[in-house]
């Protein structure tokens, strides 16, 4: 049953970038754009402890809907991500680094506006992605 759910995530997950997402050949400018945050995301507390197990379930969710355009160590450039109009957000940056549990929680279930971050809210339930919010986390620590 779980690979089968597995095959249609990455299966929905390919339909979605393939499906208009990513532009086409042409030369197009790459910029990078500031996530547009709401105040209110800073203050969302993370309530999912970060055990040795909710860490290792946070990185097979991060390798499942993540790792193809941020990474496996969340750097970005992956293939998948080389003909997007915006570079995927290094994970590892300082940038980044400096957002709260809340806004990365935030990001990752609303997508960001003027990117090709898609709204994870619609697959994935709050827990799982406060779990890769934790892997998130580790990655930053391992840069």
């Amino acid at each position: 049953m779980k690979q089968i759910k597995v095959f249609f995530i990455v299966t929905l997950v390919l339909a979605a970038l393939f499906s208009g997402c990513l532009q086409g050949s042409e030369n197009v400018e790459k910029k990078l754009v500031p996530v547009p945050y709401p105040e209110t995301a800073k203050s969302i507390a993370n309530p999912v402890t970060k055990t040795e197990t909710n860490l290792d379930v946070g990185r097979d969710k991060y390798e499942i809907f993540c790792s193809m355009c941020h990474g496996l160590t969340g750097r970005g450039g992956e293939e998948v991500s080389k003909n997007f109009q915006i570079d995927p957000s290094s994970l590892v940056s300082s940038g980044v680094k400096r957002r709260t549990d809340g806004e990365l929680f935030w990001a990752t279930k609303n997508g960001v506006n003027k990117t090709k971050m898609l709204p994870w809210g619609e697959l994935l339930s709050d827990e799982e992605i406060w779990l890769i919010v934790n892997h998130i986390r580790v990655l930053q620590k391992e840069a």
